[in-house]
């Protein structure tokens, strides 16, 4: 199945001392002076996904869902605020999910990530959300009639 919709995001960082440790060469860690920053996004998405059913009771789903939007960044550095900047905001959510369909119960377990990145300088900062989680059902007959 196609699939679409919205996303948005608010990561919120911060760090006194900053991202990269002292012992890292002086160079680095004077260039990526940044302590925090906000980033707020939202945009589109677009993706697709497949559902495969393996003899009638267990299945396996894919998902991939890309999108694009807008962020607005704004943070915090050793000597102080950087200005706030807007810029085009992408975003990759991929998805799996597995489970297997008893008569009266069900069980199953999905995992996700969502990858979006920024640029500070010339250095690229990669953010990713995961999320996993296990679940167990119960199924009641809600068009039974009763006697």
């Amino acid at each position: 199945s196609f699939s679409a919709g919205l996303f948005f995001y608010q990561d919120l960082v911060k760090s006194a001392s900053g991202f990269i440790p002292e012992e890292v060469s002086d160079s680095v860690w004077s260039e990526f002076d940044l302590t925090g920053f906000n980033a707020f996004s939202i945009g589109l998405s677009a993706g697709y996904q497949y559902t495969f059913v393996i003899k009638g009771n267990f299945f396996i789903n894919l998902q991939a869902t890309p999108g694009l939007g807008y962020r607005r960044l704004s943070g915090s550095r050793q000597s102080g605020a950087i200005e706030a900047v807007n810029q085009l905001a992408g975003h990759a959510l991929f998805r799996l999910a597995i489970g297997y369909e008893f008569k009266h119960f069900y069980l199953g377990a999905t995992g996700s990530t969502i990858l979006r990145s920024f640029k500070y300088r010339d250095y690229e900062v990669d953010l990713g959300t995961e999320q996993f989680r296990l679940m167990i059902g119960k199924r009641f007959d809600v068009n039974r009639k009763k006697p």
